[in-house]
Order: C-alpha cells, then structure tokens, then sequence
C-alpha cells in the first residue's frame, strides 16, 4: 500500500515537472542584444539602448570653453575709506541688490569727528569758513546734513545702484585711507570672460556670437580679444558682452561653459555617444540595409566634433539617412570583443 502512494506521488511530480518545463519552453527568453557575426549584433528589445537618426545637415564647428559671467570694469565702483577708522557695523553682503546712496554701514572716525566739531563751530561763525568746511566733510565722504554735535559714526553709502560684488572688510576692520570696503557693479550689463590657447583664440573674432549650455536663453557677443597672452596661464582673455533679459536672474560670478559657433559644414551627423573609439580608429554601430534590427560596426570618418555631436565624412555612406546605437554602443562593442552575447 505504502509502496503504491510513493509511485502515485512520483507520477505526479514527473507530470507537474513536464508542465513546468512545457511552460518554459511555450515562453523562450528573449534576448535584448542578439549576436549575429564578428561585427554584427541584432536589437531585439531597446531596454536600456537607445537608437538614434543620423542624417545629413549642417553641423556647428565650435570653440569650447569655460569663464565667468561678472559685472564690466567700467561698471564697477569701490566703496573706499577716505579716513582712518574702524568700521562699527556692514550691513550688507555679496550678491545683495543696493540702490544709490543707500546705507551699507556705519564707520566710525576720529577725523570725522573733527571736521565735524569744526563744522559746528563754521555755522555758528558763518562766512567764508563754513563753505570750507562743508568742502572738508564732502571731500570725507560725509555730507554736511549728517553731521551733529558729537557725532563720530557714519554712514557708508553705495555709490550706484547695483549688486555687492565683493566684501573686502568685516564689521571690526581697522582702515586706512584707500582702502577698499566694498565692490558694487551695475545690474543688468553683463560680462563673460574665458581664456583660450593662442592657437585657438587666433580664430575667436570680435563680433561672434557666445552660447552657454547651462542656460541656452543667454547669448552673448565677443567683445574683445587679448593681443597677448597671460604670461603666467599662458592663455588669452576674451571678453563677451549681453545683456540679461527682463525678469531673468543671472548669478554675479557665476562660472559656465560656453561654445562659439566658428563656422557650419554640411556633414552626417553622428551622437557622440555612439562613437566607439578603437585603437585602429573610430566606429559606430549602423542599420543595415536591409533589416533596421541588425546593426553594424562600421569604421567612420571623423571631421569635426563637438561635446554632444560629431561630424562625419559623408563620401563612404550611400544612404544620407540611418540609424544608429547610441546609449549602449560600448557595452555592445565589449561584449562582441569578448565573445559574449548578451
């Protein structure tokens, strides 16, 4: 009897066994990237692979480089002491919007506080004194209006209206006089500046246009190019020149990599993230003609390239338009060079 249920329990686990195996075999694994000779694969899924049109058109041949957007020299005003002092409070900082006259803080000096004693003293007197005292004050950067009897502490005041571009003291500083306190520009006149090799900025002309890939609503104008070369970078200045649009917010100081568009060539143009770069030369999987799954690796001819495009010699490719494997390329590449199939 015992032995009777053990084979009924073995009948049983062969026939769901068979099912199971039936199962399996009804739904066959698929294969995302199938390989079919030394230089051929074919796509059947696109999971975690993207496929992109190449065609022929114009592409940018550019400069790339990096700088900073920051107010022009002729835009920018330094707030300096005109006395010894010490500065009792600063109430401002970098980045902060000011407009003219606006009171930035307190500096406290003896020298003031006697040309304001002797001020005093003018306008009770009246005459010829007190037009030169008023002088005196004015050439301290305190207008007669400010100063009252026993006074020692005045205002620091911006001289336009502006964005703080610098905080050369802190509240507590010793200065002299001519020393620099604060830096403020103008908001709204923009500058970017870079620095180029002298092989390249010998290409870079005033006049061209500037593109920023962090903020492509920004264009800017090349304004001016260094003759000479920094002697320590080694590395020549340009200056680009915009002006920001209404309501836009740009960061002072703010550091961007920028492109400038030397010329346009009619070429194919390939991602660059389908470019495999070999010992031997450059490749890219490509579409074949025949069946748009299976790609292959083909050698290609690069004229030109960008940081998101490349421009390739269109003589070798009969068809002006096809796909190609852009995300994915290289680990397709590996996985052929090592034998394997994914």
């Amino acid at each position: 009897m015992l032995a009777s249920k053990f084979s009924l329990l073995i009948v049983a686990f062969i026939f769901i066994s068979t099912v199971s195996c039936t199962k399996e075999e009804e739904k066959p694994k698929v294969r995302v990237v199938e390989k079919v000779d030394d230089n051929s694969v074919k796509i059947n899924e696109t999971k975690n692979i993207m496929i992109e049109t190449v065609e022929e058109k114009n592409f940018a041949v550019e400069l790339e480089f990096n700088g900073r957007i920051t107010v022009p020299e002729k835009d920018i005003s330094s707030v300096s002491a005109r006395v010894t002092g010490r500065i009792e409070s600063l109430t401002q900082s970098v980045g902060d919007k000011v407009t003219k006259g606006q009171v930035l803080g307190y500096l406290w000096s003896a020298d003031l506080a006697s040309a304001g004693e002797e001020y005093e003293i003018a306008k009770k007197e009246g005459g010829s004194l007190l037009s030169l005292t008023e002088k005196k004050l004015r050439s301290l950067g305190v207008e007669p209006s400010e100063v009252s009897n026993g006074k020692t502490i005045f205002a620091i005041r911006s001289p336009l209206t502006g964005v703080i571009l610098d905080k050369k003291l802190n509240t507590g500083s010793t200065v002299n006089v001519g020393d620099i306190i604060l830096t403020v520009g103008k908001i709204g006149t923009l500058q970017f500046v870079g620095d180029f090799p002298p092989e390249q900025a010998i290409k870079v002309k005033k006049g061209m246009k500037v593109a920023f890939d962090d903020v492509p609503t920004l264009t800017a104008t090349i304004e001016n190019v260094s003759p000479i070369s920094d002697p320590t970078t080694h590395l020549v200045k340009i200056r680009a020149s915009f002006v920001s649009q209404p309501g836009q917010e740009i960061p002072q100081e703010s550091f961007l990599k920028a492109h400038i568009v030397l010329s346009e060539l009619p070429a194919l143009v390939f991602p660059i993230k389908s470019i495999i770069a070999k010992s031997d030369g450059d490749y890219a999987f490509i579409s074949d003609v025949g069946d748009t799954k299976i790609f292959k690796r083909v050698k290609i001819d690069i004229t030109s390239r960008n940081s998101k495009q490349v421009a390739v010699n269109s003589a070798n490719f009969p068809k002006k338009s096809f796909k190609v494997i852009s995300d994915g390329a290289l680990l397709i590449n590996d996985s052929l060079e090592e034998g394997e199939k994914d």
